[in-house]
């Protein structure tokens, strides 16, 4: 069900059927973002989200869960897991958790922090590169 609704709002979709399986096509695929059921055969889900983040953090990661079905929430965030939905969902909701992940991708704050991390460590060298450059400019003329 979630992946024609999905493939419906325009995402293109691969599916496995277990935790395993996953992790093979996280071999071939690096995904912006997986649905992952916390209680998947094999590897649970938070395993799993675990070990994702660990290789491609900016990958999102949601888990679904039974409404029943007990999930440690704050073990899931530590895990790295950016949303959890509760079975049975609307396709709505599940539409619409999907794409506000994909629109504040992680990736476009974490890489601003990067870049931001880089330049503060390499200014003082790219500025004395620059006074040199410019002093060697005026001792010529």
């Amino acid at each position: 069900m979630g992946e024609q609704i999905l493939r419906g709002e325009g995402f293109e979709v691969v599916t496995a059927t277990g935790g395993q399986a996953a992790i093979k096509l996280l071999d071939e695929l690096t995904p912006g973002m997986l649905i992952l059921d916390a209680f998947l055969p094999e590897r649970s889900g938070l395993d799993l989200c675990s070990q994702i983040k660990g290789a491609h953090p900016l990958t999102r990661v949601i888990l679904t869960a039974g409404a029943l079905e007990e999930i440690d929430e704050v073990a899931a965030r530590a895990a790295g897991c950016d949303a959890i939905l509760r079975k049975p969902f609307e396709a709505s909701a599940m539409a619409e958790m999907v794409k506000r992940l994909a629109r504040d991708s992680p990736g476009d704050g974490e890489l601003r922090a990067v870049i931001a991390e880089v330049v503060e460590a390499e200014m003082p060298r790219f500025a004395r590169e620059i006074i040199e450059k410019v002093w060697v400019q005026m001792r010529g003329k």
